[in-house]
């Protein structure tokens, strides 16, 4: 869970930064209006939702395997 905590923090750093760049050179170009919050008040905590769900099935998994089992298997 730590590694899928790591990934989705720098993803959400580097989305927003990048996001919020994006949104301003658009609007000085196109004067397309300001920042609009509402959009990322919604995706951001929905993509962070849904990216701990995917770290937490796989480790959850993980989690019922004794360590022995999975050495033999491999």
């Amino acid at each position: 869970m730590g590694k899928g905590l790591l990934l989705v923090g720098v993803g959400t750093a580097i989305g927003l930064a990048m996001g919020f760049g994006v949104e301003r050179l658009l609007n000085a170009l196109f004067n397309t209006g300001g920042v609009d919050l509402v959009v990322y008040v919604v995706v951001v905590p929905s993509m962070v939702v849904v990216t701990m769900l995917a770290a937490y099935v796989p480790a959850r998994r993980a989690c019922r395997i004794a360590p022995t089992q999975a050495l033999r298997y491999e």
